[in-house]
């Protein structure tokens, strides 16, 4: 799919190259992104390739203020197309009933379903992407650790990982050189701690 010599490339034209054959080769394309910490490298590396590439958000209801602030901080900076899908529940509606988002719970797995997965396979269906970009990478968690930089989920869709090989650092300096925000106070519900998986990469 890439240059035989990609691996021997710097993390920025590594990155870059992926990107642009992904684009040049694909039909359909569609990049994920949670406005996390670094996701505006990812945004920023696409959006100058292909400007009109769909971005998805799953919006779970229970970002932090910063984030939400992040997010249109970065809409409005790189002009992204974006589609913010929820769950079909709001979170008051779940707290009314009572119900808590507690990792030790039994319901714990039907929670992270209900407010990520299932307006995630909303999207893929709107879309139906021959390729999934995402920000993922292989220092992140044991399980991204076993898919590299093209892999394909049991819906058999293409994941397609352009920062797979990048370090902290190769994101750190990336953001300095282009001047983009670095996201304060972000928290996912739907993991018990950063090392751990939500679902989407590994279920979707």
């Amino acid at each position: 799919m890439f240059r035989t010599d990609i691996n021997t490339l710097s993390p920025v034209d590594q990155a870059n190259d992926i990107i642009k054959t992904v684009l040049s080769e694909t039909y359909n394309v569609m990049l994920s992104t949670s406005f996390g910490h670094y996701s505006a490298v990812l945004l920023k590396l696409v959006t100058d390739v292909a400007p009109n590439t769909p971005i998805v958000w799953v919006d779970t209801g229970y970002n932090t203020e910063q984030t939400y602030r992040y997010c249109e901080q970065l809409k409005q900076q790189l002009n992204l197309n974006l589609h913010i899908y929820h769950p079909q529940r709001s979170v008051q509606h779940r707290s009314a009933l009572g119900e808590q988002a507690d990792p030790q719970d039994d319901t714990y797995a039907e929670f992270v379903d209900e407010i990520k997965l299932e307006p995630f396979r909303r999207a893929l269906a709107h879309f139906q992407p021959d390729v999934w970009i995402s920000g993922i990478r292989q220092e992140e968690t044991e399980h991204r650790r076993t898919l590299g930089i093209v892999s394909e989920g049991p819906n058999g869709i293409k994941k397609v990982a352009p920062l797979y090989h990048w370090q902290e650092t190769d994101l750190i300096n990336f953001m300095a050189k282009n001047h983009l925000p670095y996201a304060i106070n972000y928290h996912d519900i739907t993991k018990i701690n950063a090392k751990q998986e939500c679902g989407l990469h590994c279920r979707l």
